[in-house]
């Protein structure tokens, strides 16, 4: 175990400030927005979700991912509940920040495909999406294998 990583093997603090520094490398593309249609609320900073601004019209965005629920999932083989954990999640943050939940674009990163995951994966996230009358209008699915940081070696 490294002298940063926790007994759960997770080191919370490290993560905010991960968050922390990803969130200033985004705020350095607000001037690409400032004054134009699609710009950024700086007001809302350190929250989960933000607003663009066309005008006068608010648009709320909001992304997450069910992270460990996964590693759950996995264990006992079911897949469908997943969907749940993402819009509520999604949802909240938008709803905190006075919007209307209206869409969610998804993105599925897998190992390697399997059709029955999938499937339930997103048998889930529509069933979810009818509760809160969301619509599911984008996504992708991405068959990576073990990829981010799998080459590099922990120092």
């Amino acid at each position: 175990m490294s002298s940063s990583q926790k007994p759960a093997g997770y080191d919370i603090d490290l993560g905010n400030e991960c968050s922390r520094n990803a969130y200033a490398w985004s705020k350095k593309t607000f001037p690409n927005r400032a004054g134009k249609p699609g710009e950024a609320a700086q007001d809302l900073d350190g929250g989960f979700a933000n607003e663009i601004r066309f005008g006068n019209a608010r648009l709320g965005i909001s992304s997450d991912g069910i992270g460990t629920k996964i590693e759950v999932a996995e264990r006992v083989g079911k897949f469908d509940t997943l969907g749940y954990d993402l819009v509520a999640m999604t949802a909240d943050d938008l709803i905190v920040g006075g919007f209307v939940p209206t869409n969610l674009s998804n993105i599925i990163d897998v190992n390697t495909l399997d059709y029955e995951v999938i499937d339930e994966l997103m048998r889930g996230l529509h069933d979810a999406c009818n509760f809160a009358e969301v619509a599911i209008t984008g996504g992708e699915i991405a068959e990576l294998g073990n990829r981010i940081g799998a080459g590099r070696v922990p120092a």
